[in-house]
């Protein structure tokens, strides 16, 4: 039995035969040559670990598969355990770089999503629709750079996409063993792979489940019992040991403290906050440079889009409400990167109104516009990314230029915001053990690092080293530094500096 949804004629221009029909499709393969060239380019470059990538390294390079079950060294870095054993795994099986083998499976499962992604768009929706929707993913800052970091983000979606379209065939053709089977393998796995991937996994019980019991087949039915039971079981180990045990949780809760959804709002200032929160997600990981004309026409999408039945959209969309609620809960941050999990569906919906849109203004020439103004900032910034891929802290440099420079007797002040960059980095830029090395705790307050920087007077050669370092916090020491002695050196690239500083104290004095 075949979804009379798939199986259907369509009425889209773009599916018809003729010069549309062959032009969507040239752009379909193009855009998807496009991201497959943007995302191997950017993970090439090979830029240097950040903060957070460096603060994850360290745990996976220097711990043991125990190890990566347990809380990570920061407790504002919380990363689900099988992508930290799968990463670590791969990382320690290839060859090259170590940052691009730290990037593997990150990398692996970007390019997976994209193809899943693209494939999906290719069967479901109409060859133009389709080739927006693929345009929008190919040419998309954010799921390009996170194709290329070590962080979870690029699996989450991968784990999202997957579990939605092996649901999707549920609502129409029914829950046969084959198909409970995946959901309850795939299910499984995924609670491990990412932490989003419960919202799905409670949209697809809702939305399938319902559908189950208006349909009143009892095998079915035993069978979506059987696959929640499978859910269940995995999500209570998962619980019990990777979630319980780990006091990070609070942090981060506290780091994202105005990133929960202040549902009902209760007055003006949360209202705008909703608001914000909403079309911000089109801004930031969607992508897109006009959110309220994205916005529009995902509205258009869900409302008209002939695609999709009502259950299927339901489906869809209701990952994003659990994890709302989530948000309401104070258990879930409704921001940027962990957002990105949803990104997929919510480019769907942006490229089926773009269709609905077009098929309304099919006589006109303009019939395409919104898409193109959507397409149009991202093009822009995909082709500057493929010239200058991105960067972001580029401590390397810096630290060759300290280890070549740097002499015995040296002191190394290191500003807490570096500490991480640098642990990771150390090894391979080795400094002389004569050099004194202060590593900065972490204070809110400028004047702290100031006093300990006045301890350091007298020394004629004192190093300072920043890395994520905020431009107004490195001002201010660096001006206080020139306050204490003379500034002899330097070498700034991007997001990382070292600067070096006479303290001699006759000259302090004067």
């Amino acid at each position: 039995m075949t979804s009379p949804l798939i199986s259907q004629a369509s009425n889209f221009p773009g599916d018809r035969p003729g010069s549309r029909g062959r032009l969507a499709n040239a752009a379909f393969w193009l855009f998807l040559c496009a991201g497959i060239l943007l995302r191997l380019r950017q993970y090439l470059f090979n830029r240097a670990l950040w903060i957070d990538e460096a603060m994850l390294s360290l745990h996976l390079i220097h711990g043991s598969l125990r190890d990566l079950f347990r809380p990570l060294i920061d407790p504002l870095q919380i990363a689900p355990p099988a992508f930290l054993v799968a990463t670590a795994a791969l990382a320690r099986a290839l060859p090259g770089p170590i940052e691009m083998r730290l990037r593997g499976f990150p990398f692996l499962c970007g390019m997976a999503c994209f193809l899943v992604f693209a494939a999906f768009c290719r069967r479901r929706l109409e060859k133009s629709g389709a080739a927006v929707a693929v345009g929008f993913f190919a040419l998309s800052a954010p799921f390009i750079y996170y194709t290329t970091e070590v962080k979870q983000y690029a699996s989450d979606a991968l784990a999202a996409l997957v579990l939605l379209v092996l649901a999707l065939p549920c609502l129409t053709q029914g829950l046969t063993t084959r198909r409970a089977l995946g959901l309850a393998v795939a299910g499984s796995l995924a609670i491990w792979f990412s932490h989003p991937a419960i919202f799905v996994l409670a949209g697809i019980a809702c939305a399938v489940g319902y559908q189950l019991v208006i349909a009143g087949r009892k095998g079915d039915l035993v069978r979506g019992v059987a696959v929640a039971v499978c859910w269940g079981i995995s999500f209570v180990a998962f619980y019990l040991v990777a979630i319980r045990p780990n006091s990070g949780i609070q942090s981060v809760q506290e780091f994202h403290r105005d990133a929960f959804l202040p549902i009902p709002p209760r007055n003006l200032g949360q209202l705008r906050t909703c608001v914000q929160a909403l079309f911000g997600m089109f801004i930031y990981p969607g992508g897109f440079s006009a959110p309220v004309l994205a916005f529009l026409l995902t509205c258009w999408g869900l409302g008209w889009s002939e695609r999709f039945s009502r259950a299927e959209k339901v489906l869809l969309l209701l990952p994003l409400f659990f994890c709302g609620l989530a948000s309401m809960a104070q258990r879930y941050p409704f921001t940027g990167r962990l957002l990105l999990f949803f990104a997929p569906i919510l480019l769907i919906f942006v490229a089926e109104g773009a269709a609905c849109c077009a098929q309304l203004l099919a006589k006109r020439r303009l019939a395409w516009l919104p898409a193109l103004l959507l397409l149009f900032q991202p093009a822009g910034n995909a082709l500057e990314r493929l010239v200058h891929p991105e960067e972001v802290e580029e401590i390397r440099p810096v630290l060759a230029y300290l280890s070549d420079h740097a002499l015995s007797g040296d002191t190394l002040f290191i500003h807490h915001e570096a500490r991480w960059n640098f642990a990771f980095y150390h090894p391979t830029y080795p400094l002389s053990e004569e050099v004194t090395i202060r590593q900065a705790e972490w204070t809110d307050k400028n004047t702290d690092y100031i006093a300990r920087l006045a301890e350091l007077v007298g020394h004629s050669r004192v190093w300072l080293l920043f890395a994520h370092t905020p431009p107004s916090d490195q001002d201010q020491v660096l001006i206080f530094a020139r306050v204490l002695g003379t500034e002899k050196e330097h070498l700034e690239a991007k997001g990382a500096s070292v600067w070096l500083f006479d303290f001699n104290r006759r000259k302090a004095e004067q």
